[in-house]
């Protein structure tokens, strides 16, 4: 588990890169419409990620372990995943691989 100081900096860094994609016109025309998952096990990080997202428009949706990423995926139709990639081993990729093409078409 990282230190606070490493948390606070990755929440600055997601900050920051969401503001920067807001301020480039990167964002999408109707965010909406898209349904983000959050997958992080550090809750600051989690939540900093959730709250910049709902900023953008995004309807957010937030998983704390990869098995609860896995019952979001199936029940709602998830667009975009954002994945800390070092949850805890193999869980990370396996959360991956079932996102490409899981649950039902957004409506």
């Amino acid at each position: 588990m990282r230190s606070d100081l490493e948390s606070e900096m990755q929440l600055n860094k997601s900050m920051l890169a969401a503001a920067s994609a807001m301020s480039m016109g990167a964002v999408p025309i109707a965010p909406e419409l898209l349904n983000l998952l959050i997958v992080d096990d550090e809750r600051a990080v989690r939540e900093g990620c959730r709250q910049a997202g709902e900023a953008l428009g995004f309807q957010t949706h937030v998983a704390e372990h990869a098995e609860g990423a896995y019952r979001l995926l199936e029940t709602h139709g998830i667009d975009v995943v954002l994945l800390d990639m070092r949850l805890l081993g193999p869980a990370a990729l396996k959360c991956l691989r079932r996102s490409s093409g899981a649950g039902p078409p957004p409506k």
